[in-house]
């Protein structure tokens, strides 16, 4: 097996652990929390995003399976220049790195879903600038992974969870505002959603 057929399977798996695993075992040893909340949401269209993001996520999984044993020409993955793959390894582990920083700096308050819970409004770091860096990460690696092996398949699924994580942060937005008011207002009035400077939030525009 071309050692290249084996980036995405260990970068998934690198994603997994990292990402998932170890950050809702850190989060219970060191605050007695269990971060996996997306099961507590009542609102159809949160429940409907965890569960699409989470088939996303074992979509991924399979099909950098696939990819490593049968190669890209069954699953129809377009012959791409090298600089296009090591641009997208590039982009895949900044993502990576991104996504750790962020649920580092998040501490107690990290979840995976949203909280019926209140949680700390976390304004430092990477979240002085952005307010869902963890999902600029997330983009960044489906970046990563369209241009490893890109094909059909891998564009419309990468659109497909980049569009449930649009529709996740505008969902925590909503849910932050709800718990701080006037303190999440002055934050997104300075933030970006995804990117510095970009959909920051003029109090007018925020229903009450």
């Amino acid at each position: 097996m071309p050692w290249d057929r084996l980036l995405l399977p260990v970068l998934v798996a690198a994603f997994v652990f990292l990402a998932l695993v170890w950050p809702m075992l850190r989060t219970w040893r060191r605050h007695g929390v269990f971060a996996l909340v997306v099961h507590q949401t009542r609102d159809p269209l949160g429940r409907f995003v965890g569960r699409g993001f989470g088939a996303g996520v074992a979509g991924i999984a399979a099909w950098a399976t696939v990819y490593a044993a049968l190669g890209p020409a069954p699953l129809g993955v377009w012959d791409a220049p090298m600089v296009l793959r090591s641009g997208g390894l590039l982009a895949a582990l900044v993502g990576l790195a991104v996504v750790l920083a962020a649920q580092a700096q998040m501490g107690a308050s990290w979840r995976i879903g949203i909280d019926s819970e209140p949680t700390a409004l976390v304004a430092r770091g990477l979240y002085r600038w952005v307010r869902h860096p963890i999902y600029t990460g997330l983009l960044a690696m489906l970046v990563g992974v369209a241009a490893l092996t890109p094909s059909a398949w891998t564009l419309m699924g990468g659109g497909w969870i980049a569009s449930l994580i649009a529709l996740q942060a505008r969902l925590e937005d909503t849910h932050l505002f709800q718990q701080h008011g006037a303190s999440w207002l002055a934050w997104a009035s300075r933030t970006g959603r995804l990117v510095p400077g970009v959909g920051t939030v003029a109090a007018a525009a925020v229903a009450p």
